[in-house]
């Protein structure tokens, strides 16, 4: 009875005392935020962006974001993206990542957005400044070195034949196209293959009868390239180009296609969320460092080697 007596108080102060340790602890905690992100990219829905979508889902889960995508059809003009980036402000989202149509006039309309959101900018490199002076994070491909590498695999296969090159360079006002089409024609020069013409979209209808080679340098021209050969079985033309959408990885597959480029999407959008994030958490982060994603030539040979099938099928997890 004497032990009780004698314990009794000093267990009530006991958990008095673990209950007041445990609420500073509480306060102490730092608070959990969960960012909003949105998403805005050209012809969002189209199946270019699986790899980079399976990129954004498996950033988001690790870093414990929400993604909002914006949906879009064709982005044409800076004006058009700058009122989608606008909403998503006003609607409260923290950071957005955004790939530029264009590249003539961003400086100009990035710094007339009163912004305090943070911009990660992907696949196209686009020089812009916030209002803040510090320059925008840019994630994307070298596109000098993937159109080189389009034009080598070509002069590789071609052994020295005088081939007769039509090129399809996508949208010359976005920076990647100039430079994918820079870099492929510096290297086809020094072969003996030679381009005959270069158009921003489109084939011309009698191409069959002067081109030996397709090479289209974006995803959307060489979807268009395997379209043209199947309507024109009579025309005996070899397909080159940068791809990566599931049409395009099909048509590898199946021999029509042979050889084609594929970027690194998956890392270009983990990587931009997570760019997003310590952006948000660090304010000091370095935002002048311009990161270049990889990229693979990949044929029907070596699609399903174990680094080719990881890059071209992802997993999400």
């Amino acid at each position: 009875m004497k032990w009780n007596k004698l314990y009794f108080p000093a267990a009530i102060l006991g958990l008095l005392a673990l209950s007041i340790l445990g609420i500073f602890a509480y306060f102490d905690e730092e608070e959990v935020v969960r960012y909003q992100i949105s998403i805005i990219v050209d012809n969002s829905s189209h199946g270019k962006w699986n790899r980079f979508r399976a990129g954004l889902e498996n950033a988001s889960d690790d870093f414990d974001v929400s993604l909002n995508y914006v949906m879009t059809e064709s982005l044409t003009d800076t004006e058009q993206e700058i009122k989608l980036i606008s909403n998503e402000i006003s609607a409260g989202c923290d950071a957005v990542i955004v790939q530029f149509a264009e590249a003539d006039d961003e400086i100009e309309a990035i710094s007339d957005i009163d912004i305090k959101t943070t911009l990660v900018i992907v696949a196209n490199p686009v020089d812009v400044l916030s209002t803040s002076s510090s320059m925008v994070p840019v994630i994307c491909p070298d596109g000098r070195l993937t159109g080189a590498a389009a034009a080598e695999k070509l002069l590789e296969n071609s052994r020295d034949e005088a081939l007769r090159v039509g090129i399809i360079s996508g949208s010359l006002k976005q920076n990647v196209m100039q430079e994918r089409l820079d870099g492929f024609m510096n290297v086809l020069s020094g072969g003996a293959a030679e381009a005959v013409w270069v158009s921003e979209s489109g084939i011309p209808e009698d191409a069959y009868k002067n081109t030996d080679v397709l090479a289209a340098l974006d995803n959307e021209s060489l979807e268009a390239a395997v379209d043209y050969v199947l309507e024109h079985p009579e025309a005996d033309i070899r397909i080159y180009g940068i791809g990566g959408s599931d049409k395009t990885v099909y048509w590898l597959d199946h021999g029509e296609i042979d050889a084609m480029v594929v970027t690194d999407d998956f890392t270009m959008a983990y990587s931009a969320v997570k760019t997003a994030v310590d952006l948000l958490k660090y304010h000091d982060y370095d935002r002048t460092e311009k990161v270049s994603i990889g990229f693979a030539v990949v044929t029907k040979e070596n699609m399903y080697s174990y680094e080719n099938q990881h890059m071209l099928f992802p997993e999400i997890h």
